[in-house]
C-alpha cells in the first residue's frame, strides 16, 4: 500500500470550518495520489472516478492519510483503491475513515496518448522497458 499525509488547510474554509469535498473530490487527484510510479513507469492520466464516498466530513487542521493499493492492471490502466483517514485530536488519537474511492488510471507516452504498462517483470530485475 502506498501511504501520504496532508494538513486539511481549504484556502477559504466555510463559516464552520469542515468541507465533505474540497480538495479531497478535485477530481479524484486529492483523494489519490497517482499509482506508484514504478509500476506505470512513467506518466499517468485519470480515466475515471469509479466511485467516490464521503464517509465524514473533513475539518480544517485534520492530519490526513492516504492509504492506496492496486486493484487491478489492465493493458494501459491501472485501478487504484484509496482510503482516507483524518486524525482529528492529536492528543486522543481520534481518528476516523474520510473518505474511500476507486480510480483508473491510464498510462501515457510523451504523445500523451495510450500507452502498454510494461511488464511488472521487467521493473523488478531493473531492466529497461
Amino acid at each position: 500500500a502506498r501511504r501520504g499525509g496532508a494538513a486539511a488547510a481549504p484556502p477559504a474554509p466555510r463559516g464552520g470550518r469542515w468541507g465533505w469535498g474540497g480538495s479531497l473530490g478535485g477530481g479524484g487527484r486529492g483523494a489519490a495520489p497517482p499509482p506508484p510510479p514504478r509500476r506505470p513507469n512513467g506518466r499517468v492520466a485519470t480515466i475515471a472516478v469509479n466511485s467516490f464516498l464521503f464517509k465524514q466530513p473533513v475539518f480544517v487542521g485534520d492530519l490526513l492519510s492516504f492509504y492506496a493499493d492496486i486493484v487491478k492492471v489492465g493493458k494501459t490502466s491501472i485501478t487504484v483503491y484509496v482510503e482516507v483517514y483524518a486524525e482529528r485530536n492529536r492528543l486522543q488519537a481520534d481518528t476516523v475513515k474520510v473518505t474511500e474511492a476507486t480510480l483508473t488510471y491510464v498510462a501515457t507516452g510523451s504523445d500523451r496518448k495510450p500507452r502498454l504498462l510494461p511488464p511488472l517483470e521487467s521493473l523488478l530485475s531493473g531492466a529497461a522497458p
